[in-house]
């Protein structure tokens, strides 16, 4: 045998022997694989069953093959080009190892067009300050505590007390509108620290006409209202949404970690109701409880009025109300390309059921739920 094929290769010629070999190998390539039946496979569902197993088995298809699909859009983008004209300079913000508070400033950009945003701020990357964006704003001139205690007055508004930064249980008390201002302006003294947070624009029309949609913000998108007075809000991240937070009075000190931190800031129980929180008490930190917030890098800066933050989606952060303070946040989904995995992004994909059916949350335990 082996006489012949050598005798056929010399007799066709060397280059035409490897043309045969690799059409050869053609052939081969393209031809399914045989299986020899087994007793499995000769096993049938019954009737009714099969045309559920035939669109279950091509959903299965469609769901892995759009998850590699995602999956390889999360690989880090090709910088964008700067926009035609113009000279966009910027750098990242410097992120320096320490236990909690930088001291080092984020990166500012002035008044960015559309384009400048979507290149510098929607890569999801790293949180960047934002100057000029809001000063047409008639909140950057009217919002201040008096003016929200003439449109609120004898309004009943619903804010949230709690301590340690967590503001899950609602007062069982309802608040006028000046009654919760005499909180903000310390004229009144509470036991626990109470917040007017995220209340909707929708639901209080008297605030539309105050401010208006950056370009890169969905126009149907709220804005969410927080007023409070020294009011720490303990550190998280958003699962779903890209955020641009807006101060208007006073200023607010914003602390962000990396969803890389994700195991040194300590997040609640996956099935806890607020698990996208930290467990840290960021007002007095137990480093002997917590000791691997040592290492975690952190970058902050401080909001004046005026000033805008956008915070990327999945990263931690911890906001500080310097005194009495006014701020707003727009909130709208973040592309899947935007997701950090391993973490945050495999629990967010886990909860996303329960955020979806409320059903589900009924089955988790009660003690996992409020953790």
């Amino acid at each position: 045998m082996v006489g012949d094929l050598g005798g056929r290769l010399g007799a066709r010629g060397e280059g035409e022997a490897n043309s045969g070999r690799l059409k050869r190998n053609q052939e081969y390539a393209i031809q399914p694989l045989k299986l020899r039946p087994s007793a499995r496979s000769t096993i049938r569902a019954p009737a009714p069953l099969q045309g559920f197993q035939n669109e279950a088995g091509l959903g299965c298809r469609v769901f892995w093959s759009e998850i590699t699909r995602q999956w390889i859009a999360i690989l880090p983008p090709v910088t964008p080009a700067r926009p035609s004209g113009q000279r966009l300079v910027l750098a990242r913000p410097r992120i320096v190892g320490h236990s909690l508070i930088m001291l080092s400033p984020i990166e500012t950009l002035h008044n960015p067009s559309l384009e400048e945003f979507r290149a510098v701020c929607q890569g999801g990357q790293v949180p960047i300050k934002l100057t000029g964006v809001v000063d047409h704003w008639r909140a950057r001139e009217l919002w201040n505590p008096d003016y929200f205690r003439r449109v609120l007055g004898e309004k009943t508004v619903q804010a949230t007390s709690g301590k340690d930064g967590s503001y899950d249980r609602p007062l069982y008390e309802s608040l006028t509108g000046n009654e919760y201002m005499d909180i903000v302006e310390g004229k009144t003294i509470r036991e626990e620290q109470v917040y007017l947070a995220g209340f909707s624009s929708y639901d209080h029309p008297e605030f539309e006409d105050d401010f208006d949609h950056p370009p890169w913000v969905p126009r149907d998108i709220m804005l969410r209202i927080f007023v409070g007075h020294d009011t720490l809000t303990g550190s998280h991240f958003h699962p779903y949404h890209q955020t641009c937070l807006t101060q208007l009075y006073g200023q607010k000190r914003v602390t962000f970690h990396a969803p890389g931190q994700f195991k040194r800031l300590y997040p609640k129980h996956i099935l806890a109701n607020s698990n996208n929180c930290s467990r840290i008490n960021f007002r007095k930190v137990d480093r002997q409880e917590f000791p691997l917030l040592e290492g975690a890098e952190s970058v902050e800066t401080t909001l004046n009025p005026g000033e805008m933050v956008d915070i990327p989606l999945h990263w931690w952060h911890t906001a500080l109300g310097l005194g009495p303070n006014i701020s707003g946040a727009f909130h709208w989904g973040a592309p899947f390309s935007h997701w950090h995995f391993p973490q945050p992004g495999l629990r967010c994909l886990f909860r996303a059921p329960f955020k979806k059916f409320p059903w589900m949350r009924k089955l988790v335990p009660e003690g996992l739920r409020n953790s």
